[in-house]
């Protein structure tokens, strides 16, 4: 139903019956959203911008995880030095 939507114009979609098929606006709508953004809630940012900011996050995330794995001791280790 979601996607359906996305491929109407609002003034369709507001009114009844709502349609269970796909509209012809499909590559004008995603076209909006992906270039010039949503317009109102998010200050007209694309939504490749903040795709890219995810990925961003998320690598420097998983990142920084596996570096700071690579510095810890190991559990053997730590129960040696704690067993002296």
């Amino acid at each position: 139903m979601t996607f359906v939507a996305s491929t109407h114009d609002q003034a369709t979609m507001l009114r009844a019956p709502v349609p269970l098929l796909p509209g012809r606006h499909l590559f004008e709508n995603y076209r909006q959203v992906l270039v010039e953004g949503f317009g109102r809630g998010f200050s007209g940012v694309p939504i490749w911008v903040t795709l890219m900011n995810s990925m961003i996050m998320a690598l420097a995330s998983r990142w920084e995880r596996s570096r700071s794995r690579s510095s810890r001791p190991s559990p053997s280790s730590i129960s040696a030095f704690h067993s002296a």
